[in-house]
């Protein structure tokens, strides 16, 4: 029981400090499947510290994960947690299958109340559509004119003045 307590913690941790889910949800995923037998690895008095910090290294590179995936594997290793790491992946493949993160980009610096209506408009959408909790990054693109611009793992909703532009000169032609 505390195994698992202390699984979903670290989980709800990694999911919140990683910035790119997907590509972590794929290395986790990829580990999940192919690590034969989870428990023997994580919990091997055979292999040294060293080596599973070099492991991180060498399982986040092709992920292109950030450095935080490293400095999570040094923070199992110093509480000596490392044999969570399976129920650490089913719990973080739980949470990626039940939230959608999204980022939404502004032309302009939106204020807090306007970040904060928008940011409701686009998760009721979502979440009446996709039936999962939406979380959420703002950034500026002043490329984009005015309006925004929301995207997901497997969705984009342009609804700023250059997409609208730009079709409206795709239908000209």
């Amino acid at each position: 029981m505390l195994d698992t307590t202390l699984a979903k913690r670290y989980a709800h941790a990694l999911f919140d400090i990683m910035p790119e889910k997907k590509n972590l949800f794929l290395c986790l995923e990829d580990l999940d499947k192919n690590v034969l037998t989870p428990h023997d690895f994580w919990d091997n008095p055979c292999i040294e510290r060293t080596q599973y910090l070099e492991f991180f290294k060498v399982v986040g590179k092709p992920f292109r994960l950030p450095k935080n995936w490293t400095l999570f594997g040094n923070l199992l290793l110093d509480h000596k947690r490392l044999s969570l790491m399976p129920l650490i992946i089913k719990e973080y493949l739980f949470l990626c299958e039940k939230n959608t993160h999204i980022i939404i980009t502004t032309a302009l610096p939106f204020s807090t109340q306007h970040q904060q209506k928008l940011l409701h408009w686009v998760k009721k959408q979502l979440g009446e559509k996709m039936g999962r909790k939406v979380t959420s990054t703002f950034a500026v693109n002043e490329d984009l004119l005015a309006g925004f611009k929301v995207e997901g793992d497997t969705f984009v909703y342009d609804g700023s003045l250059k997409n609208s532009l730009h079709n409206l000169e795709k239908a000209l032609l």
